[in-house]
């Protein structure tokens, strides 16, 4: 078997992003696109989020909902700041925060070696 180096394109997951519609109601939806995360990503949340300085770790929900918001999704249809996510309605942000890493899914890529 022949190998060959790899394409650089299909190593740059921030090239990958995962379009989301989200469901608002009366037939609407509005439409998030989530970055696949990268090795990095996941080190600044840890930095950013997580209390490491105690006997048992401590996250920071918020700050990590306001992580999430401001650095996974990528661009939003219609076009929403950052600002705009957060004043949605608690349905639709709930909606939104459910499409997004769950922090289970996130433990499971810093503990198995991470894997995208």
């Amino acid at each position: 078997m022949s190998r060959k180096i790899v394409d650089k394109s299909s190593l740059l997951a921030k090239k990958n992003e995962e379009r989301i519609e989200i469901d608002v109601g009366n037939e609407e939806y509005l439409v998030i696109y989530v970055k696949s995360l990268t090795f990095l990503d996941l080190q600044n949340l840890l930095e950013s989020v997580v209390d490491l300085t105690s006997d048992s770790p401590k996250v920071d929900m918020s700050g990590f909902f306001d992580f999430a918001i401001r650095h996974w999704i990528v661009r939003t249809e219609p076009d929403l700041t950052t600002d705009d996510i957060k004043s949605l309605p608690a349905a639709v942000a709930q909606k939104i925060i459910a499409s997004l890493p769950s922090l289970d899914e996130l433990g499971e890529m810093l503990t198995s070696g991470f894997r995208n």
